[in-house]
């Protein structure tokens, strides 16, 4: 008997991601940044002041899930909220001092976790990248068209 066959490529990116969450929870515990939080802190050190709106795009969220995540940093004492000087009606999300300390205490066990996912692909590294952002920008496509499907549907039902 052969391997068993994979039903999809959802179902792959739908085990890695469960398995990154718990690698990730082996390496970061104890770290103060929760695991479900490290890539909105990563995010927010990478623009280090951004809007929600921003944020929430480059995270592929939905923004209302955005605003739940960063309260919870807020909530930590690790999140900055002040409004955005360009735009007075919006805010500019950013981490406090305590805040990047976390992330510099969880940082290097983050790379040390991807250090040995790296030491373990068959494929390299960047072609696997490559893959995974076609994969979501198809994925975000697909978002789209369910969008208008749902659209379309409930202005037929009024």
């Amino acid at each position: 008997m052969g391997e068993a066959r994979r039903p999809s490529v959802l179902f792959d990116l739908y085990v890695a991601f469960q398995l990154t969450g718990q690698l990730l929870e082996l390496e970061l515990g104890g770290a103060g940044v929760p695991v479900e939080d490290f890539a909105l802190y990563n995010a927010v050190v990478h623009f280090e002041r951004a809007t929600p709106t921003q944020l929430a795009r480059h995270l592929g969220m939905p923004l209302s899930t955005l605003l739940f995540r960063f309260g919870r940093i807020e909530a930590r004492g690790h999140g900055v909220r002040e409004r955005n000087p360009r735009d007075r009606r919006s805010s500019l999300l950013g981490l406090s001092a305590r805040g990047r300390r976390a992330h510099d205490v969880a940082k290097p066990r983050f790379e040390e976790a991807l250090l040995s996912v790296y030491r373990h692909l068959a494929i390299d590294a960047e072609t696997i990248q490559d893959a995974l952002a076609d994969l979501a920008r198809a994925v975000g496509a697909a978002v789209e068209e369910a969008r208008d499907r749902e659209l379309i549907a409930r202005k037929a039902a009024s």
